[in-house]
């Protein structure tokens, strides 16, 4: 049996690829990303199958590693349950909540480039906006791929009283 090949669309960012064929750097939950056609063409198996639970139930899937990148992502594995794997390809997007989308949003600012250059935080903290719409307009290919369904305005989206601002959004507090 050959080994699997993925399908441009849609796929799980799980992280990026290490020495051993690991997966390091993990967001805090593996997501849905807009795979195109060139990362499609360039990955390869990364030799093994996994689980993730999705929608209430676990779902099978198969690795794979975009060379160029090192990003590692997963998409159902054909050779398990057709019908759900191909209901999980028919999806477009998905919901995150408050708890979510903040771990995410301080999970990408421990790997993005302004953390990076170890720019003070008081410099810092009035460009977190600005860092936010380029990310989700996927204007930073220096960092994650965007989530689908991500809030590109997170203090409307959130205005239920969750949210506290973009530091808050950006960073666990100091205790």
């Amino acid at each position: 049996m050959s080994d699997p090949k993925p399908i441009a669309g849609i796929g799980l960012f799980v992280g990026w690829q290490d020495p051993s064929n690991a997966i390091e750097d993990t967001p805090p939950r593996p997501y849905l990303i807009k795979l195109e056609a060139d990362i499609v063409d360039r990955a390869w198996y990364a030799a093994h199958q996994g689980l993730v639970p999705w929608n209430g139930q676990d779902l099978y899937v198969d690795y794979y590693v975009d060379p160029a990148t090192r990003m590692m992502f997963a998409q159902p594995s054909l050779r398990g349950a057709q019908d759900r794997a191909r209901a999980w390809h028919a999806q477009v997007s998905e919901s995150w909540n408050f708890a979510e989308a903040r771990a995410h949003s301080r999970w990408l600012a421990l790997y993005s480039r302004y953390v990076g250059e170890r720019m003070p935080r008081k410099k810092l903290v009035p460009r977190l906006k600005e860092f936010w719409l380029e990310y989700v307009d996927g204007m930073r290919p220096d960092v994650a791929p965007v989530p689908l369904g991500l809030p590109r305005n997170p203090e409307e989206v959130f205005s239920d009283g969750a949210w506290l601002g973009w530091e808050d959004w950006s960073w666990v507090a100091r205790g």
